[in-house]
């Protein structure tokens, strides 16, 4: 449950330190400020500039400037891996325990940066951090202390007083609880479908139309404790290589210099719109097979670690890559299973009866096939008790980037099934008229979310138990160096050398659907 109301929501923390673990010349392996990070402070928070620079020893020479890229000896006194690990058991929305670092990301609007979770607090954890640096400017290791600064959340409103403060951000918004998706008129309908749910922020994906949203498509998209800050990645290290012009969205497409090793750069899988998405994805792939394109590398980097979107759009661009086959066909997705308590049943017996005639409610059996593709019953019944596939099924390696040396690194983090929130499930509820029932929760008063795990989908090793509880070890780690890291392109080329100029290399095949 997450409160929008209080303080440590409506702020975030801020330090102009963000933190990368890079190969050294010596081949060793250390934790440094990021190259770039001078340059991000400049572009995203000149007015704060002099706030950090205020709070380094005198004399330093270069300032802030100068503290970009340097190798960082110790944190809080400790060995840098153990306070970053620290920071890692208590931050991050769900990804591998090592890749917790500031990232690029592919947004629906250009390339974003990551700050990540050891730059950017989600609460006031603590007031400050000192870094011991290694600086033989100085001839000598000098000591910075550097506070975080809370910065005021885009979409926190402003107050002046306890009595605005809660006026203004704590009273439940129209689209913190669900509503009656039959009993309001078609305009009140629209109003309530545009305006952005409070959760929106916390989610790493585009907003979604009105018309996708009312169609239900499932999703599974993550909440995580911090805001996403959309920060724009340097055009120094933003990809200089031309998109291919079917690129749309979070889904931009590129053939590297090679001329054989094409690029899906996917940020998300979710669109605006579900069907213009579905059908870039396919001509995308078409476009790079005609570009001359005989590999393919997928980047998923900061997809949110597992924040899935339009859940049958990860399983469309199965299909369309590996062909049809048994994996793929009827469905390249996982069997999952949904929660069944008295009140879904309620609402699934209600359903049945005719309170959905349109089919716009996830307990509508209409939505669904059963473990061998039939359709669900339609009377009521269905809600009574009785695949990561490709890499698991389709042999398709997978490579994370970064992280600490002798950490195994896993390549996601929350996989399968559908998540939604307490609003979709409320008009669920209201959609039926139950919301008298004993059962039914009350309307939240207060500017809350709550999420909600709709589904689990069972794994591929083990069918036994869900995906989710399962490894998903990597097959591949790259390293970042000082000229790779937070560059996609740089990190591209790289693992083509590391994973296509050696066998076994499968041939790039798209298919018709």
């Amino acid at each position: 449950m997450w409160g929008l109301c209080y303080l440590s929501t409506l702020h975030y923390g801020l330090t102009r330190i963000q933190a990368d673990v890079m190969i050294d010349e010596d081949g060793s392996q250390a934790v440094h400020i990021a190259p770039e990070a001078y340059d991000l402070a400049v572009a995203e928070f000149g007015d704060s500039l002099w706030f950090w620079e205020a709070s380094l020893p005198r004399p330093l020479t270069g300032g802030l400037a100068s503290l970009s890229g340097r190798k960082v000896l110790l944190i809080d006194g400790q060995d840098p891996f153990v306070a970053v690990d620290r920071n890692a058991n208590i931050t991050g929305g769900y990804q591998s325990h090592a890749t917790r670092q500031n990232s690029y990301h592919r947004g629906p609007d250009g390339w974003e940066y990551s700050l990540g979770n050891f730059a950017t607090h989600p609460h006031p954890l603590t007031d400050e951090v000192e870094l011991t640096i290694e600086y033989p400017v100085q001839g000598q290791n000098v000591t910075v202390t550097l506070p975080y600064r809370s910065r005021f959340g885009s979409s926190s409103k402003h107050f002046t007083d306890s009595k605005t403060l809660r006026e203004n951000n704590c009273i439940a918004t129209p689209t913190t609880n669900g509503l009656d998706l039959y009993g309001v008129p078609p305009d009140q309908l629209v109003d309530y479908l545009e305006e952005p749910k409070p959760l929106a922020i916390y989610q790493q994906q585009p907003i979604l139309s009105p018309v996708d949203y009312r169609e239900r498509h499932p999703v599974n998209v993550l909440l995580d404790g911090n805001p996403l800050i959309n920060i724009g990645l340097p055009e120094t290290l933003a990809p200089s290589l031309e998109p291919l012009n079917s690129s749309y969205s979070v889904a931009e497409f590129f053939m590297l210099k090679d001329n054989k090793t094409g690029v899906l750069a996917l940020g998300s899988f979710s669109a605006k719109n579900y069907t213009l998405f579905g059908q870039v994805l396919l001509d995308g792939l078409k476009g790079l097979k005609r570009a001359g394109a005989e590999q393919l590398i997928v980047d998923v980097t900061n997809n949110g670690g597992g924040k899935l979107g339009y859940i049958c759009i990860a399983h469309w661009l199965h299909r369309i890559i590996i062909g049809p086959k048994d994996t793929t066909v009827p469905q390249a997705g996982l069997d999952t299973t949904t929660r069944a308590g008295p009140l879904a049943q309620l609402i699934a017996k209600r359903v049945a009866e005719g309170h959905d005639p349109d089919g716009l409610l996830l307990y509508n059996p209409t939505r669904w096939t059963n473990a061998t593709n039939e359709p669900m019953p339609t009377d009521g019944t269905w809600l009574e008790p009785h695949k990561i596939t490709m890499s698991k099924e389709e042999g398709v390696r997978t490579a994370v980037v970064g992280g600490k040396q002798g950490v195994q690194q896993h390549y996601c983090g929350i996989v399968g099934g559908q998540s939604t929130d307490f609003s979709t499930i409320d008009t669920e509820i209201k959609s039926t008229k139950l919301k008298n029932h004993t059962l039914a929760p009350p309307d939240l008063l207060t500017n809350h979310i709550q999420g909600i795990t709709w589904r689990l989908g069972y794994g591929i090793d083990n069918p036994t138990e869900p995906e989710e509880w399962q490894d998903h070890d990597a097959d591949i780690s790259i390293p970042l160096t000082r000229e790779s890291v937070n560059n996609p392109v740089a990190i591209w080329e790289t693992l083509t050398k590391q994973v296509f100029e050696h066998p076994p290399a499968t041939a790039l095949l798209v298919q018709d659907p």
